[in-house]
């Protein structure tokens, strides 16, 4: 089965398969989204300071008729940070993670589906 979903940012889209760097200068806002056009979902990753966004597939192996095949499995984001720290110096990153409707007009079935919790945003300081 081929991933319905694309990581769109401002410099075009790209199918979930698609393996690279994005930076987070050249991302709208400095935000990621991923869409899945087939379950109208959206998730958009904002990771402040951060430099780059590191994106692979993450792909298992399946024997069929035909042979071996990859099968597409999701894909991992990693925020990337410039560090520089002195001796004994605190760091702290922060990354968000928005999950909407893809599309408006299926917003409402959306928030039913989450009970009720549209636009969940999650927070995480390393």
């Amino acid at each position: 089965m081929t991933p319905t979903g694309i990581l769109n940012w401002g410099n075009g889209k790209h199918p979930l398969r698609w393996s690279g760097t994005a930076a987070v200068a050249d991302l709208p806002a400095g935000k990621l989204r991923v869409v899945d056009e087939w379950q109208n979902v959206a998730a958009t990753l904002a990771a402040p300071d951060a430099s780059h966004f590191w994106i692979a597939p993450i792909e298992t192996v399946s024997e069929s008729e035909e042979g071996f095949e990859r099968v597409y499995q999701g894909s991992q984001i990693l925020a990337l940070w410039p560090v520089k720290l002195s001796p004994g110096a605190v760091w702290r990153g922060n990354v968000s993670l928005n999950i909407e409707a893809a599309h408006q007009a299926a917003e409402r079935s959306l928030c039913h589906l989450a009970s009720g919790l549209c636009g969940v945003i999650l927070r995480s300081a390393f």
